[in-house]
């Protein structure tokens, strides 16, 4: 595990408690398995998002359906104007 050096103030104060030889570390602390399963038992008790505010999920829905409407009419028109331009380019040699 590293070790963190003590600040400098803090070796100062610590200076009269130990040789002035020896080196100041502070271990890291381990996460607290108390943290760990409160944070565990928030997730589990969360509710369904989505039914609380449908109004929200109708709303990205509604901004999906014409994003890729729109992205499938600009794809059928390149296609076209690429078909038109090797239909052009073939009736010319």
């Amino acid at each position: 595990m590293p070790q963190t050096p003590l600040p400098h103030s803090l070796r100062l104060l610590l200076r009269d408690h130990q040789s002035t030889h020896e080196t100041f570390c502070v271990k890291m602390a381990a996460i607290s398995t108390l943290a760990i399963r409160d944070t565990v038992s928030h997730l589990a008790k969360r509710g369904n998002w989505a039914s609380h505010e449908a109004g929200v999920i109708v709303v990205f829905c509604i901004v999906f359906v014409v994003a890729a409407g729109l992205i499938g009419l600009f794809l059928t028109r390149l296609i076209k104007r690429k078909a038109a331009a090797r239909e052009a380019s073939r009736s010319t040699v």
